[in-house]
């Protein structure tokens, strides 16, 4: 028996109706087994994608520049979004992170083409998101009260090649490179990256600032102009591979003795060469909490004393840096905020040596901090 052509459209548009709703079912149970914010990101929009994809009949007339401009410009503005992340070096670090991008420009393309206006009306909102995460890679620091605001996002900084990112939900994360880390990879190559947040995060709320590896010398912008003070490539590849090191209990010390040298400049009586022969053998990984200790005990203070000593009215990119490095240093030591606390046991063992050896305030006892080559008051209080 023939089967009328209007009975066998009927049964093609049963069964594609039925595809459109076992793909919207099974978009949705897959999306939401990861919680609520793949379920929003994913499973709803793919649905809906899905639906006006597979059960929708299509009209591939060109219905003019006039009427596409007017439905499409959504999808233009993400593209460019999209265009301007990859020419700014923004990845994804995950594959739910980079089908959430893939996603965003097919769900905008999908509804900006649908007859219904409900639908046609939600073809922007990926645009947000596309926006949203160039603002977050282009001003990290300007947007950092809005990433504050958003329930379990944060961001993000890997402690071994400078690079910096963002999570968003808790669930997709995206990095782009830090201000020196074509620096570190020119000395280095591409180093393993080892993500951490930036702040302290409960359920709903950012709690207080990491403040050691944020303010590591190796995000510092002027570390191009600190290294140009070593005498040679060696030199820079030996002391960035101690500060980019995680397991070195030294590292911060280490920097807040470089931003010092940029500060001060060269002690009296030595050059580029002069100080590096000095100071190589303080520049080393050392992974042994209490030889770190030992190694730099003493340099906070002295540095410290030294800074107070040569203050100017007007604080300067380099004054700032010195700042910076001794609260990362007094964290450090603390064990607080992103310090070690193997590492401030151990000072805390020196701290009582000290203390035992009745050492004056800011000096360590003889052959714990004589490493190093201090820097004349009288000489920097004379310099303008």
């Amino acid at each position: 028996m023939a089967i009328s052509a209007a009975e066998q459209g009927r049964w093609q548009f049963a069964m594609r109706d039925l595809l459109a709703w076992t793909w919207c079912a099974g978009a949705v149970a897959a999306a939401g087994r990861n919680g609520p914010s793949s379920l929003a990101v994913f499973g709803i929009p793919l649905s809906i994608v899905g639906y006006q994809a597979i059960a929708r009949s299509k009209d591939w007339r060109w219905s003019g520049w006039r009427i596409v401009a007017r439905r499409y410009w959504a999808v233009f503005v993400c593209g460019l979004s999209l265009a301007a992340l990859l020419l700014r070096g923004v990845w994804p670090l995950d594959a739910a992170s980079g089908m959430a991008l893939a996603g965003g420009m097919l769900w905008s393309l999908t509804l900006a083409g649908a007859q219904r206006r409900i639908w046609r009306s939600l073809a922007p909102a990926p645009m947000v998101g596309f926006i949203y995460l160039l603002v977050c890679s282009l001003e990290p620091q300007s947007a950092e009260r809005f990433i504050r605001g958003v329930p379990r996002s944060v961001l993000l900084q890997d402690v071994r090649g400078g690079r910096e990112g963002v999570k968003l939900l808790d669930d997709f994360s995206y990095a782009w490179p830090g201000p020196n880390s074509a620096l570190i990879e020119r000395y280095l190559g591409r180093l393993d990256a080892e993500w951490e947040g930036r702040w302290y995060m409960s359920v709903w709320y950012s709690g207080l600032e990491e403040r050691v590896n944020r303010r590591s010398v190796i995000r510092q912008p002027n570390l191009p102009e600190i290294l140009a003070l070593l005498p040679s490539d060696e030199a820079r590849r030996q002391v960035l591979r101690c500060v980019t090191t995680p397991e070195n209990h030294a590292r911060v010390h280490q920097g807040l003795l470089l931003v010092a040298l940029k500060r001060f400049g060269y002690p009296e009586g030595y050059d580029a060469a002069r100080w590096w022969r000095k100071h190589e053998p303080v520049f080393r990984v050392v992974e042994d909490p209490l030889e770190a200790s030992r190694m730099v005990c003493g340099w906070r203070r002295a540095i410290r004393r030294i800074g107070e000593a040569s203050e100017t009215q007007s604080a300067s990119v380099e004054e700032n840096a010195v700042l910076q490095q001794l609260d990362a240093a007094l964290m450090q030591e603390m064990g607080m905020w992103g310090g070690d606390g193997d590492f401030s046991d151990a000072y805390y063992l020196m701290a009582v040596r000290r203390k035992q050896a009745d050492a004056a305030e800011g000096d360590a006892p003889p052959g714990l901090n004589q490493n190093v080559a201090w820097w004349n008051l009288t000489q920097l209080q004379r310099r303008p």
